[in-house]
């Protein structure tokens, strides 16, 4: 899947950064883009896709984040105290909706 390294000594690596390794297949269509893209910047592919990603999630990383804390919120596990007190809080949502007072269209 993802090699990891530290650090970043190596030619086309981040410096200061911990990297991984993402070995990915592309349309073919997308491949021709990137090599345009490669010969428009004089980057090198890994470049060229690293800054493509970094757009990618500055452009969207509201959403993003919003997606991640959803996403915990979801593979949260809930101690049987929050539990119990979610379904009082609902129990008493319930209950006090239920004794309000209905507005009734009024005849005059």
């Amino acid at each position: 899947m993802a090699e990891q390294t530290k650090g970043a000594k190596k030619r086309g690596r981040p410096k200061g950064e911990d990297t991984q390794v993402l070995h990915v297949r592309i349309p073919v269509r997308l491949m021709e883009q990137l090599e345009t893209l490669q010969f428009v910047t004089k980057k090198t592919t890994s470049d060229v896709v690293r800054r493509s990603l970094e757009n990618y999630v500055d452009l969207h990383g509201d959403l993003i984040t919003a997606v991640a804390r959803a996403r915990g919120e979801l593979q949260r596990t809930y101690t049987q105290a929050e539990i119990d007190a979610q379904e009082r809080a609902q129990i008493e949502q319930e209950e006090e909706e239920a004794k309000a007072p209905r507005d009734e269209p009024h005849e005059d």
